[in-house]
């Protein structure tokens, strides 16, 4: 995993495939067992080599204000690592939903078979 981190050692973004100009490489070792599902940009810290929660972040709100476009570079990297997040917990989903159907899939053939 590729984390970008900005200035003052706040995790901006991650990146699992490819990466960005100026990321540091983690492994997975060295990521806290949820950091994939409770990422937000802000939430957590790089220090001295290890990721740690953030404790002076603060939620921000979900709602953007689309006729104030963003005027820096962090704020558009926080927009892309937010829709990151969003496609990675997507894909989570759709592996879970996948997997069900499979198991529904087999039990119903079970039971066709054992009709038969």
């Amino acid at each position: 995993m590729r984390i970008l981190v900005n200035s003052s050692d706040i995790i901006i973004a991650f990146a699992i495939v490819g990466g960005f100009d100026g990321d540091i490489e983690i492994s997975d070792e060295g990521l806290p067992s949820n950091f994939v599902e409770t990422f937000k940009p802000g939430y957590y810290l790089y220090r001295d080599g290890e990721i740690k929660v953030n404790t002076s972040y603060k939620e921000e709100s979900e709602t953007m204000v689309i006729d104030n476009p963003p005027q820096d570079i962090d704020s558009l990297r926080i927009m892309v690592a937010t829709l990151q997040k969003q496609s990675v917990q997507s894909n989570l989903k759709i592996v879970s939903l996948e997997n069900k159907f499979k198991e529904l899939e087999e039990k119903l053939n079970k039971e066709v078979g054992a009709n038969e």
